[in-house]
Order: structure tokens, then C-alpha cells, then sequence
């Protein structure tokens, strides 16, 4: 009977340890739990960096000549087509099929063309590149076979540099560029809030820099696909607030220059 008594008991101890090793060993409390998961949240906090990203504005702006800017002292002394596209890129020419000197209006070629089948100009071609004015747009189209120096590859090749005519010094927008595009920008929160980029095309905005510093001519070459919106910017491009550098040509005299606004989606 004693010994009964004496091993019940054993097992009552045995079973109070146990109990009492698993309160102290169980699932924290919510409290517990609550601190833990504020000093996680601390240290993700700290060792996260919140990136916001910056999206593509739909409606996009940009201001120059028409094509690749070339001064005109430059252009009056060119003799082959290495210098409208270098001499690295002109020595992998083993012939040239043509070369062409071409003025355009706005991207349209015109009828004034001249041609040889030499990488070098001809007097008429170099007479014609002399006697452009500023603002216009020539095409060089030359048509050659070139030989790949990293690869042997013999092939027929062609390259087109557009260029616009610019003065020595061009014209340029006081409070600079960027605060003029600005500003037909921010004047047109109807357009730039609302309208898809699907509805938009290449547009494109001629406008005259006069001698004195004031916008003199402003056209509407290209419509953006809304035709409010160029109306707009036609408009707000007249009544710039505040005043242009004018341009100077190469004896420091005053002179017009023919600047493009280029709007909507970018384009040729």
C-alpha cells in the first residue's frame, strides 16, 4: 500500500514539472509576439529604400534645328564625305557607288540634287554646299562597299546624314531651354492629363528668332493628331514671356534663325 502511494506521488511530481516546463517554453503571448514584430518591421524600415518611379510624361517636348546642326563655316569646308561622317568610318569604304548632295524642304527631297560616284565632292556639289543659307536642310546620301575590319565582311552599305544649316552662335531662350518647354508644357494640363499616347503623332512647330530677340514667325509644319493641342501651342509659343538671344553669324552680326519645337511623340 505504501509503495502504491509512494509511486503515485512520484507521478504527480513528474507530471507538475512537465507542466510546468511547457508555460515556459510555449508560443509567446500576443504582447511577446507584438514586440517582435515591431522590431522586424523596424529593421525592414531601415534596410528598405523606397523607390518611387518616375514614369515617361506621354506628351514629349524638344527645341533645335531641324536636323543634325552643322555651322556653316564648317560646311564651306567640306571636301569628301569623310567630313560629314568621320575618318574611322570613311577608311572601311573600299568604293563608292554614288554621293549625293541633296537640299530638302523640311524631310521631302527636292529637285535639287547634284551627284558623282567619288567619295569626293564635286566643285558644283562643294558651289552648292557654299551657297546654302542658313536654316537649310541638306541630305548626303552616299551609297559604297565597305569592308568590316573586325570581320572581313565585304558588303553594300549607304549612310544619309541630314543636316540643317546653323550660325556660328545659335539662338537660345534667355531663362534656357528647358524653361521654355516648360512652359508650353504646363500651360496645356488639358492635353497632358488626358490625352493617350496612342493618339499622338510626330509634331512639329516652326518658329523665326528674329535680330532683335523676339519670336517674328511661328508655323505649324506637323500636327501631333490633335488638332486643339496644336492650336494651343501655336498660340502659346507667340506670347513667350520674356526675351531670345538672338543668333550671330561668323562676323558677330545679328541674324534670323529658324528654330523647330518638336512635340507629341519624337519622331523624323
Amino acid at each position: 500500500m505504501k509503495k502504491r502511494i509512494l509511486l503515485l506521488s512520484i507521478f504527480l511530481v513528474a507530471l507538475l514539472v512537465a507542466a510546468f516546463t511547457y508555460k515556459n517554453t510555449s508560443v509567446p503571448t500576443t504582447e511577446s509576439q507584438d514586440i517582435v514584430s515591431a522590431e522586424e518591421l523596424a529593421s525592414e524600415e531601415k534596410s528598405t529604400e523606397w523607390v518611387v518611379e518616375k514614369k515617361d510624361p506621354v506628351i514629349m517636348f524638344d527645341m533645335g534645328p531641324r536636323f543634325q546642326g552643322i555651322k556653316k563655316s564648317e560646311l564651306v569646308k567640306a571636301t569628301s564625305f569623310e567630313d560629314f561622317i568621320g575618318k574611322k568610318h570613311a577608311n572601311r569604304i573600299l568604293s563608292y557607288k554614288s554621293l549625293s548632295v541633296i537640299e530638302l524642304d523640311d524631310d521631302k527631297q527636292t529637285d535639287r540634287k547634284i551627284t558623282t560616284n567619288s567619295g569626293e565632292l564635286t566643285e558644283a556639289q562643294r558651289d552648292h554646299l557654299q551657297a546654302a543659307g542658313l536654316s537649310t536642310n541638306i541630305l548626303i546620301w552616299a551609297e559604297y562597299t565597305e569592308k568590316w575590319e573586325d570581320t572581313g565582311l565585304v558588303e553594300e552599305s549607304y549612310w544619309t546624314p541630314h543636316l540643317t544649316v546653323v550660325p556660328e552662335k545659335q539662338a537660345a531662350y534667355l531663362e534656357g531651354e528647358a524653361a521654355f518647354l516648360a512652359y508650353l508644357e504646363e500651360n496645356i494640363p488639358e492635353f497632358t492629363n488626358f490625352v493617350r499616347r496612342e493618339q499622338l503623332q510626330p509634331g512639329r512647330i516652326y518658329l523665326t528668332v528674329g535680330k532683335a530677340g523676339t519670336i517674328t514667325h511661328v508655323d505649324l509644319q506637323a500636327s501631333s493628331g490633335i488638332p486643339q493641342m496644336d492650336e494651343k501651342l501655336v498660340k502659346l509659343i507667340y506670347e513667350t514671356p520674356g526675351k531670345w538671344t538672338p543668333a550671330e553669324d561668323t562676323n558677330g552680326e545679328k541674324v534670323e534663325q529658324l528654330l523647330v519645337v518638336f512635340f507629341g511623340t519624337m519622331g523624323c
